[in-house]
């Protein structure tokens, strides 16, 4: 696990958010669909290896999302190139009842276009030609996993499919069924999900006892709507991750004569910010707020006088994950009293970064020890450990990870805008902070603010460090982050990003991070 698990721009996700919208009859606010489409598009329909189950499951999610927004070309040849490869082997009844569901989502979403007729249809035979070279018929007998096999099974046969249940496989789906109606455990998404298709499948089934069926129908919708109508633990108060409520979304909508499906205000706005910034927000928020909570805290103590001090963080132990020594040295650098000793903190930095070949934990491990050391006379201290990997780590984030997170961008910016004195590391690593910078100058500019305040901030800052001129890049006003705000990856990376900028167009290059901190 990394520090910063920030994901870069994720075309899958951002498909599943949309979907997520779409089935539930919300807006997908400024997300620019057609553009979004082009983009999923470069990066999903021209993938061509790689596991053919797993392409499939895109390509579904993909259709879902983008419904005639999508080149029908590259469908064609994205869904019938993974169907062959899937099909180059016998596959079990339930991988191949989802590209049958793929060949009638892609029917259903071709919006009169011919050649997307022509894929459903090509996608239907090519299921058949691999039904029918079987060397066992199309038939469910498992007994181990019962309730998937009967639900393939049962649907490829409702869809014109020659294919059966073995009265065995039929005798334990009605016995499980029997003892999940009678049950009060609780159901996870996934499990609902199963068991809304095991509902569904069986209706018309004589051999099923119907008020079970019915039963546990009601439970699984139950469920399912809950967890998209329902405040939950996850990313900003959702209550499953966004694959799950994906899945929970299309479940509902695929249902005869449905009804609405009731969704939480926290988790349209989740996937409209989702949508929004292609899959750019992190899941697991409590592992990636390390640098926004820090960040905050310099904003606010500057906006109101206070002092800045973080909750007080015990000296980790030498195993601890890396993300409490991360944390411990950002508490370090802003308590008050003597600071931490340099050799304490280069030997503790040493050895946690001896754990790691991660270029974010390299980065995100040495930039906050670097800031712990601002206030003692030998802040280079850790920069001088191992300067190659150093330098690798910094070339790699910026070529792969820079792009897709204002986390990584903040952390890669102070790191060398603190460090201005240490000429060494300026040194040896002026050629990746010049790619940095020229990078950031040629993004193009983001709709959230955060994403704007951030870059507007990172060129400035680098620019001063430098001694560059570089191209002003307009800021976000401060009231922008106000708290009932939603900016994207991080109030307090836009507060702090805003504020900065808003200092240096002022006055150009004013004093930054380090000066505070030593003062």
């Amino acid at each position: 696990m990394t520090t910063v698990p920030l994901t870069g721009e994720d075309p899958h996700r951002t498909a599943a958010a949309l979907a997520v919208l779409r089935d539930t009859g919300e807006s997908a606010a400024d997300a620019h669909l057609a553009e979004h489409a082009g983009w999923w598009s470069d990066r999903v329909l021209t993938t061509h290896e790689g596991d053919a189950a797993l392409r499939i499951q895109h390509l579904r999610t993909g259709v879902r999302a983008f419904p005639g927004q999508l080149p029908p070309g590259r469908v064609h040849t994205a869904a019938t190139t993974a169907v062959r490869a899937l099909f180059r082997r016998p596959q079990p009844l339930p991988e191949v009842e989802a590209v049958a569901r793929m060949a009638e989502e892609v029917h259903r979403g071709d919006s009169g276009n011919a050649q997307l007729g022509q894929t459903a249809e090509q996608v239907r035979n090519l299921v058949k030609q691999h039904l029918d070279t079987r060397t066992q018929p199309c038939r469910a007998t498992s007994t181990s996993d019962a309730l998937s096999d009967y639900v393939a099974a049962r649907t490829l046969s409702a869809q014109g499919y020659a294919c059966t249940v073995s009265a065995k496989t039929g005798d334990v789906v009605r016995g499980e069924i029997s003892r999940l109606a009678g049950s009060d455990e609780a159901w996870s998404v996934p499990e609902s999900v199963l068991l809304l298709q095991v509902s569904i499948a069986a209706q018309s089934d004589k051999r099923q006892n119907s008020a079970d069926i019915r039963a546990v129908r009601q439970r699984a919708q139950d469920a399912l709507r809950d967890a998209l109508a329902g405040d939950g633990p996850y990313y900003r108060n959702i209550s499953a991750s966004v694959t799950e409520l994906s899945a929970a979304s299309t479940t509902l909508a695929s249902l005869p004569g449905r009804s609405s499906i009731d969704v939480a205000d926290a988790t349209v706005r989740a996937m409209q910010n989702i949508a929004l910034l292609r899959g750019r927000i992190p899941d697991q928020p409590d592992q990636n707020s390390a640098i926004d909570g820090y960040l905050a805290t310099v904003a606010q103590a500057q906006l109101t006088g206070a002092s800045a001090a973080l909750g007080d963080v015990r000296k980790p132990a030498s195993k601890a994950p890396l993300q409490k020594q991360v944390r411990f040295y950002l508490q370090a650098s802003l308590r008050a009293g003597e600071p931490l000793g340099p050799q304490d903190v280069r030997s503790s930095a040493e050895a946690a970064l001896k754990r790691t070949k991660d270029p974010l934990d390299r980065i995100t491990v040495t930039t906050s020890a670097t800031l712990a050391l601002l206030r003692t006379d030998q802040p280079c201290a850790v920069l001088d450990h191992d300067l190659p990997q150093l330098k690798d780590a910094l070339a790699r984030a910026t070529g792969r990870y820079a792009q897709g997170s204002d986390a990584v961008k903040a952390w890669m910016t102070l790191l060398w805008t603190t460090t201005t004195e240490c000429e060494g590391f300026q040194k040896e690593t002026a050629l990746e902070s010049q790619a940095f910078l020229e990078q950031l100058a040629g993004e193009k500019t983001a709709s959230n603010p955060t994403a704007r305040a951030v870059k507007a901030w990172s060129i400035a800052e680098l620019s001063c460090s430098k001694n560059t001129k570089a191209e002003a890049t307009r800021g976000v006003a401060l009231d922008t982050f106000a708290a009932d705000s939603d900016p994207g990856e991080g109030l307090g990376l836009g507060t702090y990003a805003a504020l900065r900028a808003e200092e240096t167009a002022t006055v150009p290059c004013s004093e930054g991070l380090k000066e505070k901190l030593k003062g």
